[in-house]
């Protein structure tokens, strides 16, 4: 379920003309280390895995919007910041790219 979200994702970055090709890329890369990470969690915590899944999902949906709604792209990065809190000691790297990731989305908001 996990892969298939992040794919999901994949596909929509690819497909979005919004977004900057240097950008695309690096938001592939960290998707790819997303999927690694998040993969290795649902192991051990199967629904917050499934929660960062989801919340990377809808940030990506709300920042290729053609037209951006600023309240909704900024709650969705805020769920998506919120879904690793309490992770940060146990799986750091999943951490670092879950803010990546929030980061780079919210920077293209702006």
């Amino acid at each position: 379920m996990i892969k298939a979200q992040i794919e999901t994702i994949q596909d929509k970055l690819q497909s979005a003309k919004n977004i900057p090709s240097d950008t695309k890329a690096e938001l592939l890369q960290l998707l790819v280390e997303l999927e690694t990470e998040v993969s290795l969690l649902s192991q051990t915590h199967g629904e917050e895995a499934q929660k960062i899944a989801r919340s990377t999902h809808l940030s990506t949906e709300e920042i290729t919007r053609s037209e951006k709604k600023p309240e909704l792209m900024e709650s969705a990065l805020q769920e998506l910041r919120e879904s690793v809190v309490g992770f940060e000691s146990s799986h750091p790297k999943m951490t670092g790219v879950v803010g990546q990731l929030a980061t780079t989305l919210s920077n293209m908001g702006i």
